[in-house]
């Protein structure tokens, strides 16, 4: 339950995000005004992009995705009516401006409101076309020990290089960048792979001796194959249940909790283990 003040946080949040979805829809209608006013000639401006920018103190980017999108909402009323009935926002329209048309606005908004980000940019490029022969892998030194490396890979590639993301964040216990996540795949692979490296170990590696330090009683480790069945049956996601009804979801930092604790007898089963991303797993302990 949320205190008092916990609660009056959160519902000025909902106001001020309301507030904010509709301020974007109102200052949509009034650019699709002014560009077709041409204020800019007016006022002596070289174009309505620098009329925003000037005047409304806009910034580049935002200036841009307002333009696109209201220039294309001002030809498609569904588009226009759909920002402002605050079905989509103006950042979501801009993803499907290249592709929606009055004959098919039905069907992109639906998708626009229902697909995820990375499924509706998929879905724009197939329909634009954009599918292809890939570009071929080039790297350019751009400066002292920095090179600029520029590829295209296909969808189940960058699918792999995402859970790689999510697996060395988890290790690093901070977000991994992809250019450091890289670095770790291929340090990974040539630490195991390369025989100059496996050499180099052999060679340097200490006679084994003996050391006597006292040894700290453990848990007994969980038997792998239990791990395994609990990864595999959570899909490696945060299965906490948050206010909406959805699923957490989260694969960075994960944890595997007891729901009933092994000091009061819970068992390494797959029956009373659940998989939980850190901030969950630390609220269920009762941390904050």
């Amino acid at each position: 339950m949320l205190t008092s003040k916990e609660s009056a946080a959160h519902s000025r949040f909902i106001e001020r995000s309301r507030r904010y979805r509709e301020s974007e829809a109102s200052l949509l209608e009034s650019l699709i005004e002014v560009d077709s006013l041409q204020l800019w000639r007016k006022m002596k401006y070289s174009s309505t992009f620098q009329y925003c920018v000037k005047e409304a103190g806009l910034s580049d980017d935002v200036t841009a995705n307002f333009i696109r999108v209201a220039r294309k909402a001002a030809k498609v009323r569904a588009l226009r009516d759909a920002i402002a009935k605050r079905e989509l926002s103006v950042t979501i329209a801009r993803k499907i401006t290249s592709v929606i048309t009055n004959e098919n606005a039905a069907e992109w908004i639906a998708k626009a409101r229902t697909l995820t980000q990375k499924r509706l940019e998929r879905e724009v490029a197939e329909a634009n076309g954009k599918e292809g022969k890939k570009r071929r892998a080039k790297a350019r030194p751009i400066g002292r020990n920095l090179v600029d490396l520029s590829m295209q890979i296909d969808e189940s590639t960058m699918e792999k290089f995402r859970r790689a993301q999510e697996l060395h964040s988890q290790c690093q216990k901070k977000l991994s960048e992809l250019d450091e996540t890289l670095e770790a795949v291929l340090e990974f692979y040539l630490k195991h792979k390369d025989p100059l490296r496996k050499a180099e170990r052999n060679v340097a590696k200490p006679a084994n001796r003996s050391q006597d330090r006292p040894i700290k009683p453990k848990r007994p480790p969980r038997p792998a194959g239990v791990t395994h069945s609990v990864h595999a049956r959570d899909e490696g996601a945060c299965q906490e249940v948050l206010p909406n009804g959805e699923r957490c979801g989260s694969r960075m930092w994960i944890d595997i909790h007891h729901i009933v604790p092994v000091s009061e007898g819970g068992l390494d089963i797959p029956e009373n283990l659940i998989t939980l991303c850190k901030p969950h797993h630390r609220m269920q302990h009762g941390h904050h």
